[in-house]
């Protein structure tokens, strides 16, 4: 069974929330692939695997650490830094959120202002209304209100809107 309708040129980011839903109540699990050899799910796997299901991308094809993703594009180019106080405004269901802060983690930073610099500590799938949907660490896959997750920054990339020509992926 497929995921994706006929309708080839159907909303990519609609596709990869689908996805990432079925995943809903996974236990989290560093490193989790959802796989027998590495169960459980990361955020950071969530937000691939889900992506990789709606475009047909294999999943070794997104870079691991988040300032090559971001410079690759290949889950779309920021649309928004959102400093936190401000409210979460302009983000379309599908978006891939970072939660960024000054805790610095072994690579460039993806976002810097007035000269200070963020890095990401986690990341997930805006699902609308203010909800984020990710693989919340020591917990399960689940949708939480943005304003329970932490962050100094929140930065928001917008993939594409429609994949002409994508391969769904097998169920």
């Amino acid at each position: 069974m497929f995921l994706l309708s006929v309708a080839l040129a159907a909303d990519v980011n609609d596709a990869a929330l689908e996805h990432a839903r079925t995943h809903l109540d996974t236990p989290w699990a560093w490193n989790g692939q959802a796989t027998t050899k590495n169960p459980g799910l990361g955020c950071m796997s969530l937000v691939y695997r889900s992506y990789s299901h709606a475009t047909g991308t294999p999943r070794s094809r997104y870079p691991v650490n988040p300032s090559e993703l971001l410079a690759s594009e290949r889950l779309g180019t920021a649309v928004a830094a959102i400093p936190v106080g401000i409210p979460v405004e302009g983000l379309e269901p599908g978006d891939v959120v970072f939660f960024l802060t000054t805790t610095e983690i072994p690579d460039d930073p993806m976002y810097s202002a007035d000269g200070v610099d963020y890095w990401p500590w986690h990341m997930g799938l805006w699902a609308g209304d203010g909800q984020v949907l990710h693989a919340e660490p020591g917990g399960v896959v689940r949708t939480q209100a943005v304003e329970e997750i932490a962050w100094d920054v929140l930065l928001a990339t917008r993939p594409v809107a429609a994949c002409a020509g994508c391969t769904p992926t097998p169920n």
